[in-house]
């Protein structure tokens, strides 16, 4: 499973998180001001960890 984050979901951040979920990622998306949909996991900040383990 591939997990990508992408910061900003404005315009273009948003279209490019939507394709990369439309081909099968799982996509992680933080924006102060934008709420994460269509898919989008919504981040609790841009340094929040992914949940599950971690790995280095």
């Amino acid at each position: 499973m591939t997990v990508i984050a992408v910061l900003g979901l404005g315009e273009a951040g948003g279209a490019i998180a939507r394709d990369l979920v439309a081909a099968g990622a799982v996509v992680r998306g933080y924006d102060p001001a934008v709420a994460a949909s269509g898919g989008i996991v919504q981040a609790a900040s841009e340094a929040a960890p992914p949940p599950g383990p971690t790995w280095c």
